[in-house]
């Protein structure tokens, strides 16, 4: 739910549905290196869920 700063930033009325997104980086031996959080809008994404290729593992 966007808290009032979350809404004015996303142009949201406050306690409009968000979806948050949290990654790890991590560099070539596994050790993390960044840790991002993002926030969007719940009524402008879509979230696609699909089975993981694997695709990190073939760098």
């Amino acid at each position: 739910m966007a808290d009032p700063v979350q809404a004015l930033a996303l142009q949201l009325r406050p306690g409009a549905a968000l979806l948050r997104s949290v990654a790890v980086n991590v560099d070539a031996g596994g050790v993390p290196v960044e840790l991002g959080t993002t926030w969007f809008a719940g009524d402008r994404v879509t979230l696609t869920v699909g089975e993981d290729s694997g695709a990190s593992d073939q760098a």
